[in-house]
């Protein structure tokens, strides 16, 4: 058993290597895929399996509705609480996910999310805190959520439709990750 835990570790420091040259080589569209597909299977080799639940996260600034959407997508009204009136609300990330994938979310404990009963295996919807919050520990992880996610979906409304500060994350990771808005 230990020399297969030495032979992985020394395939996922090589796989991290190969991103780092894949990175570097971003222009090209098939460095991004290559990218991608190695940070997928370092992801998988880490958590012991071949296979991990789908990650939907629900990303955007304070106060589009994020909360809402995520209560109307797994059916439960009051799943990650909403407020009319205080902004930056949602503190701690909410995962609707089956109770046999709640491990493959492990490496969010620091962030001490919020677990919701919904669905079956395979697939988790995430409620991320606000990205446009004065508050380091939201943005710390939300970005945290976005690295984790396999799609993410940008909710917005049209007075942040040009937060700069949100703008830069779209920016920054659309080369990384599927995005729907």
């Amino acid at each position: 058993m230990g020399e297969e835990n030495r032979y992985l570790g020394n395939v996922i420091q090589q796989a991290d290597f190969l991103r780092v040259a894949a990175r570097e080589l971003e222009p090209l569209p098939q460095a991004t895929d290559i990218d991608l597909r190695l940070e997928r299977a370092i992801l998988h080799s880490r958590k012991g399996s071949g296979s991990a639940a789908v990650c939907v996260l629900l990303f955007g600034g304070s106060g589009v509705g994020k909360s809402q959407l995520f209560d109307d997508l797994i059916g439960q009204a009051t799943a990650s609480p909403v407020s009319d009136g205080v902004r930056a609300f949602t503190k701690r990330p909410h995962i609707a996910c089956h109770p046999s994938d709640r491990p493959l979310f492990a490496d969010l404990s620091a962030f001490d999310p919020v677990f919701v009963d919904a669905g079956g295996p395979g697939l988790a919807v995430i409620d991320s805190p606000d990205l446009d919050t004065i508050d380091a520990d939201n943005r710390a992880c939300a970005r945290a959520l976005t690295e984790r996610a396999d799609i993410v979906v940008y909710i917005t409304i049209p007075d942040k439709r040009a937060n700069f500060s949100i703008a830069q994350e779209v920016l920054e990771w659309a080369r990384r990750k599927r995005w729907f808005f």
